[in-house]
C-alpha cells in the first residue's frame, strides 16, 4: 500500500509512505515542514514508521534553524511595498536560480498587491495548466512592475530581491537574520523550501523511526552520506 502525503517543498511534491509485509517505509523526498507540523497529519500514526529516507540539504549546524516561508514573505512584502510606494517608476526585481519552490511567493505577492507578476515564456509553459499558479502570471513586462527574472541591469529604479537558503547557511550569518543587504539596491532575504536542522530533528522525533537514513549529502560539514548517516542515529528508536 503506497499513501502520498504532502511534501509542501513546491506544488505537487509529495512523500511515499510504504506499507507492506516488512513494516513502513517513509521516503520523503524534498520536503518542508515546521516544527509541529509533522503532528498534524494523521497519516503518518496510522501505523509505526520503522524506516524513514528523510531530506538532509540542511541537515548542518548553519542551518540549526531558519525562518519560515510566511515570515519571509513577510518581509518581502515590507520591502516591495516600500520601494514601490517611492516612486511611480520603481520595479522589483526577484531573482532566484529557478521557479520551482517559489510558487508560494509567486501566488502570495500577486495576492497581496493585486496585480500579476511577470515571468518568461519558457517559465510561463510550465504552469499553463495550473490555473491557482497561471492566473498570477504574466510574460507582459509592461503589465506590471514586480518581476521573477534575472537582470545584470544597474538602473536606479529597480530593487533587487534574492531569497536564498544557502547564503545564510554562512557561518558569518546569524541563522535568524531575514534580510541581508549586499548593495545598493539589492537584497537578500533567507527563503527555503527545505527544513532547517531543527524542523528535520522534530520531524524525525515525531516519527519515531528505527532506522534513518539521509537522501542528500549536506554542503561542507560532511564528507559521505554514511557521515549523514552516523549523525542522525541518535533519533533512531529501538522498537
Amino acid at each position: 500500500e503506497v499513501t502520498l502525503i504532502p511534501a509542501a517543498h513546491c506544488p505537487g511534491s509529495v512523500m511515499f509512505l510504504i506499507s507492506g509485509y516488512n513494516g513502513t517505509i517513509l521516503y520523503t523526498g524534498d520536503f518542508r515542514y515546521q516544527v509541529g507540523e509533522t503532528k498534524r497529519i494523521p497519516a503518518f500514526f496510522d501505523t509505526p514508521v520503522s524506516a524513514v529516507y528523510v531530506d538532509t540539504t540542511f541537515f548542518t549546524r548553519s542551518a540549526l534553524s531558519m525562518p519560515s516561508r510566511a515570515e519571509c514573505l513577510t518581509e518581502i512584502v515590507k520591502l516591495v511595498q516600500e520601494w514601490l510606494d517611492g516612486d511611480d517608476s520603481n520595479v522589483i526585481n526577484i531573482e532566484t536560480p529557478y521557479l520551482l519552490g517559489f510558487e508560494f511567493l509567486i501566488m502570495q505577492l500577486s495576492q497581496k498587491f493585486n496585480r500579476k507578476i511577470y515571468i518568461d515564456c519558457a517559465d510561463y509553459e510550465r504552469y499553463g495548466y495550473i490555473s491557482s499558479i497561471s492566473d498570477c502570471l504574466t510574460t507582459d513586462m509592461s503589465e506590471t512592475r514586480i518581476r521573477f527574472s534575472k537582470s545584470n541591469c544597474n538602473d536606479r529604479h529597480i530593487l533587487k530581491i534574492v531569497p536564498s537558503a544557502m547564503y545564510f547557511t554562512a557561518e558569518n550569518i546569524a541563522s535568524e537574520m531575514v534580510c541581508w543587504d549586499i548593495k545598493r539596491n539589492a537584497v537578500r532575504v533567507c527563503y527555503s523550501s527545505h527544513s532547517s536542522r531543527e524542523e528535520i530533528v522534530d520531524f524525525l522525533r515525531a516519527l519515531k523511526p528505527a532506522k534513518i537514513r539521509a537522501n542528500v549529502l549536506p554542503k561542507d560539514e560532511y564528507q559521505t552520506l554514511i557521515e549523514v548517516n552516523d549523525a542522525l542515529r541518535f533519533l533512531e528508536v529501538s522498537n
